[in-house]
Protein backbone atom coordinates (compact mmCIF):
# COMPACT_ATOMS: atom_id res chain seq x y z
CA UNK A 1 0.00 0.00 0.00
CA UNK A 2 1.45 2.90 -0.91
CA UNK A 3 2.45 5.56 2.03
CA UNK A 4 0.46 9.27 1.58
CA UNK A 5 2.71 12.45 1.89
CA UNK A 6 1.52 14.29 4.31
CA UNK A 7 1.97 18.07 3.04
CA UNK A 8 0.33 16.67 -0.04
CA UNK A 9 -2.94 15.57 2.48
CA UNK A 10 -3.18 19.20 3.51
CA UNK A 11 -3.23 21.26 0.21
CA UNK A 12 -5.17 18.59 -0.86
CA UNK A 13 -7.79 19.87 1.66
CA UNK A 14 -7.11 23.46 1.06
CA UNK A 15 -4.44 25.47 3.34
CA UNK A 16 -5.48 28.92 4.52
CA UNK A 17 -3.85 31.67 2.12
CA UNK A 18 -2.93 33.95 5.43
CA UNK A 19 -1.32 33.50 8.71
CA UNK A 20 -3.42 31.46 11.29
CA UNK A 21 -1.61 31.70 14.31
CA UNK A 22 2.07 32.15 15.78
CA UNK A 23 4.95 29.58 15.59
CA UNK A 24 4.48 28.00 19.07
CA UNK A 25 0.59 27.54 18.28
CA UNK A 26 1.11 26.15 14.87
CA UNK A 27 3.76 23.58 17.02
CA UNK A 28 1.18 22.65 19.91
CA UNK A 29 -1.44 21.61 17.31
CA UNK A 30 1.74 19.51 14.91
CA UNK A 31 0.58 21.83 11.99
CA UNK A 32 3.52 21.95 9.56
CA UNK A 33 5.08 25.52 9.78
CA UNK A 34 6.46 24.49 5.87
CA UNK A 35 2.75 24.97 4.52
CA UNK A 36 0.92 26.83 6.92
CA UNK A 37 1.57 30.23 7.85
CA UNK A 38 2.04 31.96 10.88
CA UNK A 39 3.22 35.23 12.30
CA UNK A 40 6.87 34.92 11.82
CA UNK A 41 9.26 35.50 8.53
CA UNK A 42 9.36 33.53 5.85
CA UNK A 43 12.59 31.65 5.69
CA UNK A 44 14.85 31.13 2.44
CA UNK A 45 14.68 27.45 2.30
CA UNK A 46 11.15 27.19 2.56
CA UNK A 47 10.79 25.30 5.81
CA UNK A 48 8.85 28.03 7.41
CA UNK A 49 5.64 29.68 5.07
CA UNK A 50 5.97 32.63 7.61
CA UNK A 51 4.00 35.54 6.88
CA UNK A 52 3.32 37.01 3.06
CA UNK A 53 3.46 40.49 4.80
CA UNK A 54 6.12 39.91 7.18
CA UNK A 55 8.00 42.50 5.43
CA UNK A 56 5.40 45.32 5.11
CA UNK A 57 4.40 44.62 8.52
CA UNK A 58 5.04 46.97 11.65
CA UNK A 59 2.69 45.69 14.06
CA UNK A 60 4.37 45.85 18.05
CA UNK A 61 3.65 42.68 18.37
CA UNK A 62 5.21 41.28 15.14
CA UNK A 63 6.91 37.63 15.37
CA UNK A 64 6.09 37.02 19.14
CA UNK A 65 5.17 33.91 20.65
CA UNK A 66 0.97 33.43 21.83
CA UNK A 67 2.22 34.33 25.65
CA UNK A 68 3.66 37.70 24.54
CA UNK A 69 0.53 38.57 22.58
CA UNK A 70 1.67 37.70 19.00
CA UNK A 71 -0.47 37.74 16.02
CA UNK A 72 -2.46 37.07 14.09
CA UNK A 73 -4.46 40.13 16.16
CA UNK A 74 -8.19 41.66 15.37
CA UNK A 75 -8.05 45.54 15.38
CA UNK A 76 -11.03 47.99 14.33
CA UNK A 77 -9.95 50.19 11.00
CA UNK A 78 -10.84 53.53 10.40
CA UNK A 79 -10.69 54.69 7.19
CA UNK A 80 -10.90 58.04 6.06
CA UNK A 81 -11.84 58.72 2.65
CA UNK A 82 -9.99 62.08 1.06
CA UNK A 83 -12.36 64.81 -0.23
CA UNK A 84 -12.29 63.34 -4.03
CA UNK A 85 -14.04 59.71 -2.55
CA UNK A 86 -16.51 61.98 -0.18
CA UNK A 87 -14.61 62.56 2.64
CA UNK A 88 -16.69 59.09 4.05
CA UNK A 89 -15.54 57.48 7.46
CA UNK A 90 -15.65 54.05 7.65
CA UNK A 91 -15.00 51.29 10.60
CA UNK A 92 -14.70 47.68 10.18
CA UNK A 93 -13.46 44.66 11.78
CA UNK A 94 -10.64 43.05 10.17
CA UNK A 95 -7.68 40.77 11.00
CA UNK A 96 -3.63 42.39 10.90
CA UNK A 97 -2.62 40.92 7.84
CA UNK A 98 -6.01 42.85 6.19
CA UNK A 99 -5.09 46.43 7.64
CA UNK A 100 -1.73 45.64 6.37
CA UNK A 101 -2.43 44.53 2.99
CA UNK A 102 -4.54 47.60 2.69
CA UNK A 103 -2.03 50.39 3.36
CA UNK A 104 -0.86 50.84 0.03
CA UNK A 105 -4.35 50.81 -1.14
CA UNK A 106 -5.19 53.29 0.90
CA UNK A 107 -2.46 55.52 0.03
CA UNK A 108 -2.49 55.61 -3.42
CA UNK A 109 -6.80 56.92 -2.55
CA UNK A 110 -5.43 59.49 -0.21
CA UNK A 111 -7.13 57.83 2.37
CA UNK A 112 -5.92 57.28 6.02
CA UNK A 113 -5.98 53.63 7.76
CA UNK A 114 -5.56 53.23 11.09
CA UNK A 115 -6.42 50.89 13.82
CA UNK A 116 -8.54 52.73 16.48
CA UNK A 117 -8.99 50.14 18.96
CA UNK A 118 -7.70 46.20 19.99
CA UNK A 119 -9.19 43.13 20.78
CA UNK A 120 -11.66 43.42 23.74
CA UNK A 121 -11.70 47.07 23.02
CA UNK A 122 -14.63 49.01 22.50
CA UNK A 123 -15.70 51.25 19.08
CA UNK A 124 -18.19 52.61 17.34
CA UNK A 125 -20.10 52.09 14.31
CA UNK A 126 -22.03 54.27 12.42
CA UNK A 127 -24.38 52.49 10.83
CA UNK A 128 -28.71 52.20 10.44
CA UNK A 129 -30.69 50.11 12.98
CA UNK A 130 -34.23 49.39 13.60
CA UNK A 131 -35.97 51.27 16.16
CA UNK A 132 -37.36 48.28 18.91
CA UNK A 133 -38.74 51.11 20.96
CA UNK A 134 -40.89 53.00 18.64
CA UNK A 135 -44.10 52.86 16.34
CA UNK A 136 -44.88 50.91 13.00
CA UNK A 137 -44.94 52.52 9.40
CA UNK A 138 -47.85 52.19 7.26
CA UNK A 139 -46.32 49.38 6.13
CA UNK A 140 -45.87 47.66 9.38
CA UNK A 141 -41.97 47.70 9.08
CA UNK A 142 -39.63 48.74 12.19
CA UNK A 143 -38.69 52.55 11.81
CA UNK A 144 -34.98 52.36 11.09
CA UNK A 145 -32.40 55.34 12.77
CA UNK A 146 -28.91 55.79 11.79
CA UNK A 147 -26.60 56.40 14.90
CA UNK A 148 -23.23 55.29 16.41
CA UNK A 149 -23.72 51.70 18.19
CA UNK A 150 -21.11 50.41 20.58
CA UNK A 151 -19.22 47.00 19.62
CA UNK A 152 -16.30 45.55 21.05
CA UNK A 153 -13.59 43.85 18.94
CA UNK A 154 -13.36 40.13 18.95
CA UNK A 155 -10.52 38.40 19.16
CA UNK A 156 -8.80 36.45 16.39
CA UNK A 157 -10.27 32.62 16.38
CA UNK A 158 -6.96 30.63 17.55
CA UNK A 159 -5.79 27.73 16.91
CA UNK A 160 -8.67 24.78 18.52
CA UNK A 161 -11.19 26.76 17.88
CA UNK A 162 -11.32 27.44 14.29
CA UNK A 163 -13.56 24.98 12.98
CA UNK A 164 -12.13 25.34 9.05
CA UNK A 165 -9.19 23.93 10.65
CA UNK A 166 -10.55 21.27 12.31
CA UNK A 167 -9.55 18.88 9.56
CA UNK A 168 -6.16 19.86 9.61
CA UNK A 169 -5.48 19.12 13.01
CA UNK A 170 -7.29 15.89 13.28
CA UNK A 171 -5.14 15.06 10.37
CA UNK A 172 -2.39 16.70 12.69
CA UNK A 173 -2.88 14.22 15.10
CA UNK A 174 -3.20 11.35 13.23
CA UNK A 175 0.27 11.95 11.70
CA UNK A 176 1.83 12.19 15.17
CA UNK A 177 0.33 8.79 16.57
CA UNK A 178 1.47 7.06 13.31
CA UNK A 179 4.87 8.06 13.77
CA UNK A 180 4.86 7.56 17.23
CA UNK A 181 3.83 3.68 16.48
CA UNK A 182 6.26 3.35 14.07
CA UNK A 183 9.54 4.69 16.16
CA UNK A 184 7.81 2.06 19.07
CA UNK A 185 7.70 -0.69 15.95
CA UNK A 186 11.70 0.02 14.78
CA UNK A 187 12.65 0.13 18.27
CA UNK A 188 11.38 -3.05 19.06
CA UNK A 189 12.71 -4.57 15.79
CA UNK A 190 16.10 -3.28 16.72
CA UNK A 191 15.96 -4.66 20.29
CA UNK A 192 14.93 -8.28 18.82
CA UNK A 193 11.21 -7.56 20.86
CA UNK A 194 9.17 -7.69 17.75
CA UNK A 195 6.30 -9.61 17.65
CA UNK A 196 7.46 -10.77 21.42
CA UNK A 197 3.77 -10.87 22.94
CA UNK A 198 4.74 -9.01 25.52
CA UNK A 199 3.58 -5.21 26.55
CA UNK A 200 5.73 -2.36 25.67
CA UNK A 201 6.12 -1.54 29.17
CA UNK A 202 7.22 -5.57 30.54
CA UNK A 203 9.56 -5.90 27.37
CA UNK A 204 13.90 -5.70 28.84
CA UNK A 205 12.43 -6.32 32.85
CA UNK A 206 13.62 -9.41 34.75
CA UNK A 207 11.58 -11.15 37.02
CA UNK A 208 12.68 -10.61 40.74
CA UNK A 209 13.86 -14.48 41.85
CA UNK A 210 15.54 -14.88 38.47
CA UNK A 211 19.19 -14.06 37.85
Amino acid sequence: MPRQNPLEAFKAQGLPPNPVGTTDELAAHKLPTRIFKSCSEPTHDESNAGCPLWYDCDMSYKGLPLKEGGGPRNHCWERIKSPDNGGGIVRNVQSCFWGVAQQDVAAENGEVLQTIADEGEPWEEFTTVPDTTGPRDQHGYQKYETKLVPRVVQPFVRLGKEQKLAQHELRASIIEREQKRRKDAREAKQFGAEGSGQPLDKRGRRGTSGP
